[in-house]
């Protein structure tokens, strides 16, 4: 329960930064620095089982944690605000609830990786490794669309 309500302490800072880092850099930058963020997320909860000592595991999972926290909010703030820029503003209602049925996806992919590590390798710590997928294959799909905005500058 603390971690989590520290993850909100954490992210409210952080997600204004991220706002305003988004003035000075593109926001598909700043989603793929998130992104990056979360990958790492992913790899660190991933060798937790390896570590040897409870406070090793400890300090992991609270670096890990901790890197939620400074990204969790910009990285909804951005997604959100770039895709609004590409999408027609007189369908935007259609296109939103379009994004929200893939979030909803999300939370059943999320559990589904992790039943699938738990078959293949008994521990779940390794199904949060394997989300690393899904958002290095959103980066890739992110890399091939055009940004209005980025054609302006």
């Amino acid at each position: 329960f603390g971690t989590i309500l520290a993850l909100q302490f954490l992210g409210f800072p952080f997600t204004i930064l991220y706002g305003r880092l988004a003035r000075r850099i593109p926001a598909r930058k700043l989603v793929y620095l998130a992104i990056g963020i979360y990958v790492l997320i992913t790899l660190i909860v991933g060798i937790i089982p390896s570590l040897g000592s409870a406070g090793a595991k400890l300090a992991a999972f609270l670096i890990a944690a901790f890197l939620i926290g400074t990204s969790q909010g910009g990285i909804q703030s951005l997604s959100r605000s770039l895709f609004s820029e590409l999408i027609p503003r007189e369908r935007a209602s259609e296109f939103f609830g379009f994004y929200n049925i893939f979030g909803k996806f999300t939370t059943v992919l999320g559990p589904i990786l992790i039943g699938v590590a738990v078959w293949l390798f008994g521990r779940s710590e390794y199904g949060i490794t394997l989300l690393a997928v899904p958002f290095l294959a959103g980066a890739w799909l992110l890399s091939r669309v055009a940004v209005p905005s980025e054609r302006r500058s």
